[in-house]
């Protein structure tokens, strides 16, 4: 999966695309804010897109998703500070 970006404007879709077979991504879901530059982590079930930058301005706002059904994000916290290109990570 993929959520946000930027193309002219800031994007909040979140794409879902299959690793089993070549086909298009489709669109899934929304973020709670169109941003671009964020960080993505995920656990065996969720998705989440952390920072970024909306509009002009460093986003603190923490996205999740998740992986088994169509849906859009939930805002779930706040980094401790407004972050943008950061690096994601991903938990054991």
């Amino acid at each position: 999966m993929i959520g946000g970006g930027f193309s002219i404007t800031n994007y909040d879709v979140i794409d879902k695309f299959t690793f089993a077979s070549d086909a298009n991504a489709t669109d899934v879901g929304n973020l709670t804010v169109a941003r671009e530059e964020v960080a993505g982590q995920s656990s065996s079930t969720y998705g989440y897109s952390s920072g970024g930058i909306a509009g002009f301005i460093g986003s603190n706002v923490i996205d999740k998703f998740t992986f088994a059904s169509d849906a859009n994000a939930t805002d779930v916290g706040n980094l401790t500070v407004a972050r943008e290109r950061a690096a994601g990570q991903q938990g054991g």
